[in-house]
């Protein structure tokens, strides 16, 4: 059955005109002369309230008719249909006093914020690259004018938000006007500010209005850093960080006026050890300072009287307080965590997609073409919290997070989905229970690396063939062979930073180059880098491995932790003989300390033998001559690794390729390196 043009072409915008010449008439005067004769107040029913809730009454109705009017055999929209609503409606919010979402909201009596499913019911514009798009929002009684951030922008102009569709909202906001007012006397600046990350789809047989929960799961690889608050994440605690503390240290103007704001400021990160020492510093200087003053007070005024020494100390007291001897220190710590709404069960996201089938978008700004159990990290930042606090947080651990604020990623911190969390004020968390059902590796419990845990009860170590990707963090225990000096370097904006190259050999006798990136100032950690001393390096990043020299290199960030303890978490039989193997390694530690001096004085090293990591049925490596040719300046690891031009250096090639070929014999065939002209050589190198 064919649909009549005049509910066709029905919106919400021409819904509240709409008339129809029926027998009796449709139309919203006759509607309210209907509601008085039946025992409404006239008071109570203003032409604004009854155009207000004729025009949604109308389109419900007509897109009743147009979705389900040939198959439910009946029409929708018909006079006696209309005014059942409009007394309906009466009766809710008249007789009993019931409001409707967006009138508590409007009314101050509810926040914007709360989660709340909303219709989009006119587009006011489509907005640019400079003006945001501007809807109008429902919730069935009454309308908000409601502007979009950049992402959700996009989507109006890609489409995706069209008329008709619902929203889940949360994390929302109300600007514009801060006074109590009713839905039909709103001022024009009132306006409700929605953002991409609270902004998701509902299905169409959602119920609009205030929802039973406060807030909604998101999944980490749909936010955005500009996309607003985060209502909620389901995470699992990878990795918790150590408590670091940034103080903000405030230069004094050079003006000679007192009163003057601060010429500059800057700030410094320091872990507990290089808090500790601060402070002890700055609790001597307060010490000294009020000594002096004390002195001065004397000398100028002998035999003073009680009470100005008194005034003495309450005005030094002020200054430690918040005057120029006060500290500027806020404690902070960090998590990584991984997503696990994806992964562990179907999510509400996962409900709206699944509800959302057959329609153009499964869900507003929710990136969902990964494939499901694919691993998305992020870091979460706690600020001015305690150590106790932070001793809440196990790594292992399923909790939900609620309202965070996105930001882009940590320098040091490569996440899979781009971005970094910080709490806010607001921010709450709650367990949850760990289900076990998923095969996906979710949470990788910490272990020492290039280790293997399966040690024989014998004693004997096997060490592990994993490589290790770039980026990863690691913990590690090492001998140190080789401590650089101490090396500025000067960034682009100016900003000089010390780093120190430090060597190391593990376990399995690898060689180690870490970068060790920050002053003592802030790392408090000079005592500990001597020839000889055994470290264990927790929450370590690895840039590279460099084939030619057998060498990992490696960085530390401001949450590496060291120590000259093995961690109580590590401790175990297998790495208890770990460390033993360690402290054997300290009678061939100047053979090691050698080797990293021909590698920083870039040292042509021919028929070095270097310790073994390869399996057993890989070429000997007493049959093989190695041939390295090292990087002139390590104070930069990053730099590539070129062989010389040399003529000398060309013959020392050649005659070594005769070697290889020698041992190798016919079962070899030669491949070409494909990094040789990254290198800037041409070499080929034989593979059994």
């Amino acid at each position: 059955e064919s649909i009549p043009d005049h509910i066709r072409n029905i919106t919400s915008a021409s819904a509240a005109s709409f008339q129809v010449s029926t027998d009796p008439p449709l139309n919203w005067q006759l509607v309210r002369e209907r509601l008085i004769e039946l025992g409404a107040d006239p008071q109570f029913l203003s032409d604004a309230w009854v155009q207000n809730h004729y025009r949604w009454v109308i389109w419900k109705l007509a897109s009743y008719q147009r979705r389900f009017g040939s198959a439910a055999g009946c029409e929708f929209l018909t006079f006696d249909k209309v005014l059942d609503n409009m007394k309906y409606r009466y009766e809710r919010e008249v007789n009993k006093g019931e409001r409707s979402a967006l009138k508590k909201v409007y009314e101050r009596d509810e926040l914007a914020s709360r989660f709340m499913i909303l219709c989009v019911a006119f587009i006011l514009n489509r907005g640019s690259d400079v003006k945001p798009a501007e809807l109008e929002l429902s919730d069935g009684w009454y309308s908000i004018r409601t502007v979009l951030d950049r992402k959700l922008t996009q989507l109006v102009q890609q489409g995706k938000l069209y008329e008709g569709l619902k929203l889940r909202i949360a994390c929302a906001e109300l600007k514009g006007d801060s006074n109590p007012c009713s839905p039909l006397e709103a001022p024009a600046a009132l306006a409700l500010h929605i953002h991409a990350n609270g902004t998701r789809r509902a299905p169409c047989h959602a119920k609009m209005g205030f929802q039973a929960d406060k807030v909604f799961v998101v999944s980490v690889a749909s936010l955005v850093a500009d996309g607003g608050m985060v209502p909620a994440i389901d995470v699992i605690v990878s990795r918790k960080y150590p408590m670091l503390y940034m103080e903000t240290i405030v230069a004094p103007s050079e003006t000679s006026d007192a009163s003057s704001m601060p010429s500059s400021s800057r700030r410094i990160t320091r872990n507990d050890r290089a808090e500790d020492v601060a402070a002890r510093h700055h609790e001597e200087r307060i010490k000294e300072e009020l000594s002096k003053r004390l002195m001065n007070l004397e000398s100028s005024s002998p035999g003073c009287s009680q009470s100005i020494s008194e005034s003495i100390r309450e005005q030094f007291m002020d200054d430690v307080r918040s005057g120029p001897l006060s500290r500027h220190v806020a404690g902070f710590f960090r998590i990584k965590a991984v997503d696990a709404s994806l992964i562990f069960e179907s999510t509400i996201e996962a409900c709206a997609v699944q509800s959302a089938k057959g329609n153009e978008t499964a869900m507003v700004a929710e990136p969902t073409s990964e494939p499901l159990g694919q691993r998305h990290e992020t870091v979460i930042t706690f600020w001015r919290k305690s150590e106790e606090e932070r001793d809440m947080w196990r790594e292992g651990s399923r909790v939900r997070i609620y309202c965070l604020l996105p930001v882009r990623n940590l320098g040091g911190f490569q996440t899979s989905s781009g971005l970094s969390l910080n709490a806010t004020k607001g921010t709450f968390c709650s367990p949850r229970a760990l289900s076990l059902s998923s095969s996906i590796p979710v949470f990788v419990p910490r272990k020492l690396a290039w280790y293997n845990e399966n040690a024989p009860a014998d004693g004997s170590l096997i060490p592990s063939e994993l490589h290790i990707e770039p980026n990863s963090e690691i913990d590690m225990l090492g001998l140190v062979v080789y401590v650089d000096s101490v090396q500025n370097q000067v960034s682009k904006g100016g900003r000089e930073t010390q780093y120190q190259n430090v060597f190391l050999i593990s376990f399995d006798q690898r060689l180690i180059a870490v970068e060790i990136w920050g002053s003592d100032d802030q790392l408090a950690i000079g005592t500990m880098l001597k020839k000889g001393a055994i470290l264990s390096i927790a929450n370590l990043t690895v840039k590279r491995f460099d084939s030619k020299l057998n060498l990992y290199h490696c960085c530390t960030t401001e949450h590496t932790v060291f120590s000259c303890n093995v961690p109580n978490r590590h401790i175990t039989n297998s790495m208890s003989r770990a460390w033993q193997k360690i402290e054997e390694l300290s009678s061939c530690m100047t053979q090691y300390e050698l080797r990293v001096v021909d590698i920083l004085n870039g040292n042509l090293v021919v028929n070095e033998t270097v310790p073994s990591h390869t399996n057993s049925n890989t070429v000997n490596e007493d049959d093989v001559v190695t041939i390295m040719q090292t990087d002139t300046d390590l104070g930069n690891i990053d730099t590539d690794i070129c062989m010389s031009a040399d003529s000398v250096i060309d013959e020392a090639i050649i005659h070594a390729m005769d070697a290889i070929d020698a041992v190798i014999g016919s079962t070899a065939t030669k491949t070409h390196r494909p990094d040789c002209d990254e290198y800037g050589c041409v070499c080929d190198i034989a593979e059994v």
